[in-house]
């Protein structure tokens, strides 16, 4: 069970990451343009890592394309850790918008910590042996498990608003 556990977790992390970038468009767009991507191609790369963090999203989900959604997230997972690390290196602090507002992350060390292990969790799910799907699960236990993953999530949320809003307490700044 807990290889369901993660595999739902991965893929409601990507579908919450592509929805925010979709409902936040135009600020998404303006981070790939700060990343370094021409001014040309910015709208239609924002399009096409969107599109893909819907596709792997779904298709880590059944067995029959389990495999396929994995190698699109992980390629997917390796760009972003490329970019943190680019910008990084040239001291750009640039806001990395993968939950839009929810998160004020910026492309930096941490960053870098969190996809390597997101990376960690979708390879468990693409490496896992044996059969792994929703389509081998109950509705019940499908839901069980989507629910258990926006609460870890919701989590990850609460936890960090209050460790950022701690922070800024504690520094003397207004919160």
């Amino acid at each position: 069970m807990l290889y369901y556990i993660i595999q739902f977790f991965v893929s409601v992390i990507f579908v919450i990451s592509a929805a925010v970038k979709v409902i936040s468009f135009e600020s998404f767009s303006q981070t790939v343009l700060k990343i370094g991507i021409s001014a040309y191609l910015t709208r239609f790369v924002s399009v096409v890592v969107i599109l893909l963090e819907f596709l792997g999203a779904f298709l880590i989900l059944f067995e029959s394309t389990r495999m396929i959604g994995g190698i699109v997230l992980q390629f997917l997972l390796c760009s972003f850790a490329l970019v943190a690390i680019r910008m990084i290196r040239i001291g750009q602090k640039v806001s990395c918008n993968c939950f839009g507002s929810l998160t004020q992350d910026r492309l930096d060390y941490r960053l870098t910590l969190r996809i390597f292990f997101l990376s960690l969790l979708n390879m468990t799910v693409l490496l896992y042996e044996g059969q792994l799907g929703i389509n081998l699960l109950s509705l019940s236990e499908n839901i069980n498990l989507m629910f258990l993953s926006l609460g870890i999530f919701g989590c990850y949320i609460l936890l960090k608003v209050f460790t950022e809003t701690f922070l800024r307490f504690e520094r003397g700044k207004k919160i």
